[in-house]
């Protein structure tokens, strides 16, 4: 059976979509208690697709099915249908049935318990004898129960242990079933009495074994515990609670389901309780379970109904719509009983019967199902009045306020069906003993007992193993996009049917009153915008105005942690004790997951997960007396340091004689109410997000906090609480301090000093020069720390006002207490890189220069890359302009910092020539008094700059720049890589073929010049970096020739450079191949008699990504794919959506010039999570904001110098050759596409012979042969030559032996004429059926073939060649192809390639001078073809005759 036969056969039996997708539906039918019908349809998988069905047979897979058989609910099935069964053999044979005969639940269960051993090749497992024994034991049946034991001894591996690993199970969770467990274990002699609790798996008994140790350590360490880590009571009655705490509350949905979540907690008590609490390991065990009931009560806060989502609308309209919840209501009320039907429905139809129709429904029918009909229309209702997620299309101008696209809401609902489904399931799965494994690693990480390598070791290992079993042992599916977006579609249907809004309008009767008339919520439309059609819904009036009120969606789930963060020993293990956390946000690339797995399994990010417990386990408090600054700003209403005003003066009214204002007036009128009511939308979206911030803040005053890590791809850390971290803005960061408090010592006093100078401006002076200018305005803060609203306010002149009061109120304490350097201070103080990128770049290149601009050179103050750059630019414009450069001397004077700031910044992050001229040309236009010249000038001007900004860095950063270069260039010739078990074979052997010719290399260069690994094999990710050296090619020698010009310094950045270039100019010369050849046949057409032709075949896909690993462990793959489509029919309308299936090519562009940046803030990530080690072995607290990094004022130094160890150590790796070596490694069988041409003619003549000989080039049929028998002048000759124009390849081959042919075999030195008559019609479809496949074998032979024949023909041919009388090149075409005017009849795809052939021709004759080419319409003749063409349109054959036609076309 054909693949396609499969695939029919699939749908017409009820399969539908991928096998993932259609286990996907299977697992949903076992979730749903519908077993019979999964085992249905894996019946029918394993039928269609056996190797596949077989694969997806796992330990976990069994354990499902035999769950679902034996579930109460199934079990009563069939205990119903047995009574029916008996019933019905007794009327028929007046006997009861053998019950020998039936098939029960408990034979189906053994079944798929034996299924594992039989696929899998492995012994059973002791989790599916867990759940046969639960069953056994429920059902008292202990005689079956004993007989699993027997079976247990004689199957399971390690037989010796099983006790204790079946005791463990989860099944065994709840102690009424351990109970029954241990009975039947002592009655058999495997569990002996006592014995019981000594009996644990070597997960518990390890972590039992640290749990003691960790115990007596806090016992000892209790005593001596400083009071520094903790405040004080004195201290927290002076940062106590004001009794005018309350916030003025913003009216937003997040803002007053945070409320909820947190004034339930009762957080004032806890604060006390812990306080209190003197016992420091009561104390960790009471913080860990306020997170455990902040994180769950998180869940139940989003969970509840958004009744009040409509409880605030405009004063004008309350008036006419009174309690406007109760159109969500009346919705919820409506929609309930129509989902309600709907699944009825979609239930019956599975019962029916099978069929596509049946497959389609159930593939997203029995997802729907896992949810309740009032729980679906809660999220849909929901999702709808949320602003949807940002899209691809979100910058589309064309979609207008109120409008969100169709595809977005589908998606979100869906994905919200999945995430509510997802935490219910949390919370029923959540076994105590999982619990207690839990808190026990939790526990060994607040006591530092991780900080040891050793007990890290064992933790990661044990915890491996853990989820390695978890894995194994449990079945999850991800849910397709095609079941989120058409579950979506269904709900967001039935919405659109109820709901409904009261709008005013006149009363017809009475038009001085108003009458409330039922409208339609949502409208669902479509919309064009850059030739595509979307669909849209567009929001009643009387929604959008509350949603404006509603801009931000926020979720209370990520908030800070009130503990240590659970460690991160495995790659999902860290961060919240609920929530699941991947350590690297990787999103829809499952081949960087499948990267990050396999280094995790062989412990290669045990450095990157230490790096992250050190940032998570940084305590934080809340800055009380900040707080209480902007508690007062926040609820004054009042513009202030960042916080928007609560009120706007209100749009402007429309003018009573509107009507008669002329155009420009009324126009002038809209803009300022529409730029009004955007403001106010604006005001009211921050005033949103810092009321959340403030709430957060307020709740968790007093307490020590947390904040969970995790990864970009490239290896940035981000903290997972995203709405107050100390990553945020200056609010965010004004409200944080330190928890542990330390003394300020003899430097910690100046480090306050600096950091008030520097936040206030002042911070590009030296380090004595901004002590003495914050000593000159003491005065300013003092007052300011004393008068903050009502004094100076000199606070309020800085950029960051919030984290410079913080500053301010720390160093007025400290100044006025009776010894500064006892002052235990808590403010974070600031250690910020110059430019990291360019420092990186001046390390790696060894730029000297460079270097002293981004201080990594000694200096009595700090250097400023962006004053030296303008610098440089500004002696460049005025040496130029001495010179007489007429754009030079109009800039003499007008160079300053802020031109070349942006530019130089985003250098390092490979902004392009046009994207740094657009930058330099935005900042002339912000400052016309400085650069007063019109558009144009400061065009030409722009241009200029740029052009002078990137020679100076080049001078700076020489070395750097050939990295750059390097960079680039390499992962261009990444990107173009072809996968070698991707190629076809026949490719190779066209390869092969033309190497014996002689000729260039042919499609794919030799294996040794490039070399790379399987995109995806996650084989290879675990030895990046430390895998032997590659043997010499072309691309390791460009790269060592850099990292031996930087790394070691063996020889001068030019000589690197210029061999740089000198290497990677024979790289491209060994790939580009075919060039020189193709120019020199195209200009030596009389005195040679070769042709040329590019032998080539249909290109694999490009799927290789650049992949590299930094310095500790952490693999990168760049995620730049090409996007591909899937469409998908949904009962509101047809929609594409991104397919992630499979994997897509890679988009090379994107590949390329992604590299360096993405290098580069690898790197950084890399040198911050060394100095957050070394730091955490110094005993230091650390925080880090990319590349600024905060510790204890009086640990500044020490930092300092950790962190410049920690460049140095890090650019001590050869960083460069490191990446030589991996790239050599993991590229090594690389094979790069390249152009292979044909230019001798024997040799044309054999590749054309290959051609036919492997079945891609037709022989001559017997018709084509029969053309030498027609009639021909006395002195003529008839040479027919096979031209086969069914693929562009090949008709390329065929043109080039006919030229061999005429000039070696004929003598023919010219041709007059050339017809390129070749056609087909092999499709009639209209444009709105027309298959794109259809288009494409059009094109091939109506556009393509001729467009071969053409370029093969000319020069050699197709030239004057001594002759006054250029060649005609004639192109048939037909009135088909005609733009103008279309004809009416359905020949899509012939019309379009004969239109495109009349755009090719008519090129050629613009193009070239020495041809005369058109295209001509022979009429409608009477060939097959016409005759064809003739039945469509009703006639019986067509009117003109061959004769005639070609009479017609001679007389041209």
């Amino acid at each position: 059976m054909s693949e396609a036969e499969v695939r029919k056969e699939a749908e017409v039996t009820g399969l539908y979509g991928t096998v993932q997708e259609q286990l996907a539906v299977i697992w949903a039918c076992l979730q749903t208690d519908n077993v019979e019908r999964a085992e249905v349809l894996y019946r029918r998988l394993e039928r269609l697709f056996p190797e596949q069905a077989k694969e997806s047979v796992t330990e976990g897979m069994a354990n499902a099915f035999i769950e679902a058989y034996l579930a109460p609910t199934s079990l009563a099935r069939e205990k119903a249908r047995m009574k029916r069964q008996r019933a019905v053999v007794t009327r028929r044979a007046g006997a009861r049935p053998k019950l020998a005969t039936v098939v029960t639940n408990w034979d189906k269960a053994l079944a798929w318990h034996r299924k594992v051993a039989e696929v899998v090749q492995k012994r059973p497992g002791v989790a599916g004898f867990a759940i046969l024994l639960r069953h056994t034991l429920a059902a008292n049946d202990l005689a079956l129960a004993r007989s699993l034991l027997a079976d247990i001894d004689r199957d399971v591996e390690d037989a010796d242990s099983w006790v204790e690993r079946i005791r463990a199970d989860p099944h065994f969770a709840e102690p009424e079933d351990l109970a029954a467990l241990d009975t039947l274990l002592r009655s058999t002699g495997k569990l002996k009495v006592g014995e019981e609790a000594a009996v644990k798996d070597g997960w518990t008994a390890a972590l039992d074994a640290l749990m003691l140790s960790a115990m007596d350590e806090a016992a000892e360490s209790a005593a001596s515990k400083t009071a520094a880590s903790r405040p004080t009571t004195d201290q927290q009655d002076a940062e106590g609670r004001s009794e005018s705490d309350e916030l003025l509350t913003t009216d937003s949905v997040g803002v007053n389901i945070l409320k909820r979540t947190l004034d339930g907690l009762n957080i004032e008590a806890e604060i006390r309780d812990l306080n209190e609490e003197t016992d420091e390991t009561r104390r960790l065990m009471k913080q860990l379970k306020l997170q455990q009931i902040l994180e769950e009560k998180a869940l139940v806060a989003a969970a509840e109904e958004k009744e009040q989502l409509f409880e605030q609308l405009p004063e004008a309209l309350k008036e006419f719509v009174k309690m406007p919840s109760r159109f969500v209501m009346q919705w919820n009320a409506e929609l309930v009983p129509l989902i309600r039907k709907e699944l009825a429905a979609l239930a019956d139809s599975t019962k029916l019967g099978d069929g596509a129709d049946v497959a389609a429904s159930e593939s997203y029918g029995m997802f729907l199902r896992l949810l309740t009909p009032e729980q679906l229309s809660r999220i849909t209702i929901t999702e709808c009045l949320r602003r949807p997620e940002a899209s691809e299309t979100e910058d589309m101008e064309d979609l207008d306020k109120g409008s969100f696209l169709v595809i977005d809401l589908m998606f979100n609902i869906g994905a919200a069906i999945e995430r509510e489904y997802q935490l219910q399931k949390l919370v029923k799965l959540k076994g105590k003993k999982k619990m207690n494994l839990q808190s026990s690693l939790h526990t060994l990480h607040m006591r530092n007992q991780l900080s040891d390598s050793s007990i890290r070791s064992l933790v990661s290992r044990l915890a491996q193993e853990e989820d390695k079993k978890e894995k194994e042992l449990s079945w999850q599916m991800q849910w397709p996009t095609t079941v989120r977006v058409k579950a979506g579609s269904l709900l967001l249907a039935l919405l659109l049917k109820v709901a409904r809004v009261l709008v005013p309008t006149p009363d017809p009767e009475d038009p001085s009153k108003d009458i409330l008339k039922e409208e339609m919520a949502f409208q669902h439309l479509y919309m064009v915008s850059e030739g595509k059609r979307y669909g849209v819904i567009r929001l009643h009036p009387l929604v959008l105005e509350q949603l404006s009120m509603e801009p931000v969606s926020l979720h209370p789930r990520f908030l800070p942690m009130v503990v240590k963060p659970r460690p991160w020993v495995t790659r999902n293990s860290g961060g919240y004790l609920n929530f699941k956390t991947d350590v690297v946000r990787v999103n829809h690339n499952p081949e960087h997951m499948a990267y990050i797995a396999a280094a995790d399994e062989r412990n290669h990010l045990v450095h990157i997960y230490e790096a992250l417990d050190v940032l998570g386990e940084t305590p934080w408090r809340i800055n009380d007396r900040v707080y209480s600054v902007m508690r007062d700003v926040w609820n004054d209403g009042k513009a202030l340091a960042g916080f928007p005003p609560a009120s706007r003066d209100p749009p402007p009214e429309k003018p009573a004689d509107f009507d008669s204002l002329p155009v420009a007036e009324k126009r002038k009128f809209y803009l300022a109410r529409n730029k009004a009511e955007t403001e106010k939308r604006n005001f009211f979206s921050q005033r949103c997000d810092i009321n959340y911030k403030m709430e957060i803040a307020k709740a968790f005053r007093g307490l020590t906090i947390y904040f969970p890590h995790n990864l970009d791809f490239r290896g940035r850390a981000y903290p997972v609480a995203s709405h107050l971290n100390h990553m945020g803005n200056d609010i965010c960061r004004g409200l944080l301090l330190f928890d542990e408090a330390k003394p300020l010592g003899e430097v910690g006093l100046r480090w306050l000093k600096i950091q008030v100078a520097s936040l206030a401006g002042f911070d590009k002076a030296s380090h004595d020069d901004r002590v003495r200018f914050c000593d000159e305005h003491m005065d300013d803060v003092v007052d300011s720390a004393d008068h903050p609203l009502d004094g100076r306010r000199w606070w309020l002149q800085s950029e960051d006002p919030w984290q410079l009061l913080a500053t301010i109120f720390e160093l007025a304490e400290a100044v006025r207490s009776p010894d500064p350097s006892q002052y235990l201070s808590r403010v974070p103080v600031h250690q910020d890189g110059t430019c990291n990128g360019l420092q990186h770049y001046a390390a790696l290149g060894g730029d000297e220069l460079g270097a002293a601009q981004v201080n990594l050179v000694p200096s009595d103050k700090p250097s400023d890359i962006y004053s030296g750059v303008a610098d440089k630019v500004r002696a460049a414009v005025e040496q130029l302009a001495a010179g007489g450069c007429e754009l030079s001397k109009k800039l003499v004077g007008r160079i300053n910092r802020k031109l070349v700031k942006q530019t130089v910044m985003t250098n390092t992050y490979g902004v392009t020539f046009v994207g740094a001229r657009r930058q330099v040309l935005s900042r002339m236009k912000e400052n016309p008094e400085l650069y007063p010249f019109s558009d144009q000038e400061r065009a030409e001007l722009s241009v200029h700059v740029t052009r002078l900004i990137f020679q100076s860095l080049g001078e700076l950063f020489e070395g750097a720049s050939a990295i750059q270069d390097w960079l680039n260039t390499t992962a261009a010739l990444v990107a173009r890589c072809v996968r070698p078990e991707d190629i076809p074979k026949i490719q190779l052997d066209d390869a092969a073929f033309l190497a014996e010719l002689g000729c260039l290399p042919g499609p794919f260069t030799s294996p040794s010049a490039v070399t790379v690994a399987v995109a995806g094999d996650p084989a290879g990710a675990g030895e990046a970096g430390s895998s032997a050296a590659p043997e010499p090619d072309l691309l390791e020698a460009a790269i060592g020739d850099v990292s031996g010009a930087t790394d070691e310094a063996s020889s001068s950045v030019a000589d690197a450079r210029a061999a740089l270039h000198e290497v990677l100019g024979e790289l491209e010369s060994a790939t580009a191949v075919g060039q020189d050849a193709v120019a020199e046949a195209a200009t030596d057409s009389t005195s040679s008699s070769s042709s040329s032709t590019t032998a080539s075949t249909k290109m694999p896909e490009r799927m290789s990504s650049v992949i590299w690993t930094s310095p500790l462990g952490l693999p990168i793959v760049q995620p730049y794919r090409q996007v591909k489509v899937k469409t998908i029919t949904t009962v509101l309308q047809t929609v594409n959506i991104m397919d992630t299936s499979t994997p897509k090519p890679v988009n090379a562009a994107k590949q390329s010039s992604a590299f360096p940046p993405n290098f580069i803030h690898s790197l950084d990530a890399t040198h911050m999570m060394l100095s957050a080690a070394a730091c955490r072995r110094a005993g230091i607290l650390f925080a880090a904001v990319h590349d600024s990094y905060w510790t204890h004022a009086a640990d500044v130094p020490r930092m300092a110098e950790l962190l410049r160890k920690a460049f140095v150590r890090l650019h001590s790796m050869h960083v460069m050759r490191r990446l030589s070596d991996e790239l050599g490694d993991r590229f090594r069988n690389a094979k790069l596409p390249a152009d292979g041409v044909i230019a001798d003619p024997a040799a044309a003549r054999k590749w054309a012979d290959r051609l036919t000989a492997t079945g891609r080039r037709r022989p001559a049929a017997a018709a084509a042969r029969s053309l030498a028998d027609l009639p021909k002048g006395d002195s003529a000759r008839l040479v027919v030559l096979k031209f086969d124009a069914s693929e562009p390849d090949v008709a390329a081959a065929d043109a080039a032996a006919i030229v061999a042919t005429l000039q070696t075999d004929h003598a023919v030195p010219r041709l007059d004429v050339v017809v390129s008559n070749a056609g087909a019609v092999t499709d009639t479809s209209p444009v709105a059926a027309v298959g794109a496949d259809a288009m494409l074998t059009h094109f091939k032979i109506n556009t393509l073939a001729p467009l071969a024949l053409y370029q093969v023909l000319w020069p050699a041919l197709l030239s004057k060649g001594g002759v006054q009388r250029p060649p005609v090149f004639l192109g048939v075409s037909s009135t088909a192809g005609r733009i103008q005017d279309a004809l009416e009849m359905p020949l899509a795809a012939y019309g379009a390639s004969k239109a495109a052939l009349n755009f090719v021709v008519s090129k050629i004759h613009a193009e070239n001078k020495d041809i005369i080419a058109f295209v001509v319409h022979p009429g409608w003749v009477k060939t097959k073809m016409g005759n064809a063409a003739a039945h469509i349109a009703g006639l019986d054959e067509a009117p003109l005759s061959i004769e005639e036609s070609v009479a017609g076309l001679v007389k041209l």
